[in-house]
């Protein structure tokens, strides 16, 4: 008999990630738990965030000092080591000069700075944004391979920039509430990994999320 598979969401190396879409993840409190499996850690969230059904599930930001999903270097750190970042993210306001996907104690971003999208920022410059943001999904993707100093953005599943312009991946994480610069932002997947993944599994993670969010 014939059989198809989908997309395998890749495992080996993830180290953390958060769904708004799973209900082991968020259960409609005020923290947003890790589902990697090997811990119980959670973000802490600020009371200007609320939950949206919507696309299978998501997580909205205000656009001020409340609006915030918040974990520690000391749960997650991945700074000092070869990395992967994913996050599928928006802005509702394209106008604003805010950031939604940061670390919390070094200087890292990915997706989204000031009005643009395409950002992504390691202790150094990778991509200084593509457009002009809106209110699109996209999934962005940063990584960092430290060994060998190569650092690069997938938009989707494209690749969009390499180069040697990092030198950091995300201590911790601190969505819309790094350096007062906040956004109206929806943000329904971040999930992190101790290695670079392969151009292939970028492309699977995306396959596996398109649908949900119609791109």
């Amino acid at each position: 008999m014939a059989t198809t598979t989908g997309p395998i969401f890749p495992s080996d190396g993830l180290v953390f990630m958060v769904d708004a879409g799973n209900p082991k993840s968020y259960q409609q409190t005020n923290k947003w738990y890790d589902i990697a499996g090997k811990s119980r850690w959670y973000m802490d969230l600020g009371s200007g965030v609320t939950y949206k059904s919507d696309f299978g599930g998501v997580l909205e930001f205000t656009e001020d000092n409340s609006g915030f999903a918040r974990i520690s270097g000391g749960y997650i750190n991945l700074s000092e080591v070869d990395n992967t970042t994913i996050t599928f993210s928006r802005k509702l306001s394209n106008g604003n000069n805010g950031r939604v996907v940061t670390a919390l104690s070094n200087n890292w971003l990915l997706g989204h700075h000031d009005t643009t999208y395409g950002d992504y920022y390691a202790q150094g410059w990778i991509q200084s944004g593509i457009a002009q943001s809106d209110t699109t999904w996209r999934m962005f993707t940063g990584t960092g391979d430290e060994t060998n100093d190569v650092w690069q953005l997938y938009v989707n599943d494209s690749l969009h920039t390499s180069n040697s312009g990092g030198s950091q991946g995300p201590n911790g994480f601190n969505i819309n509430n790094q350096y007062s610069q906040f956004s109206s932002a929806q943000v329904a997947m971040v999930a992190c990994w101790d290695r670079v993944l392969t151009a292939t599994e970028i492309s699977q993670v995306f396959e596996v999320y398109r649908k949900r969010f119609g791109i």
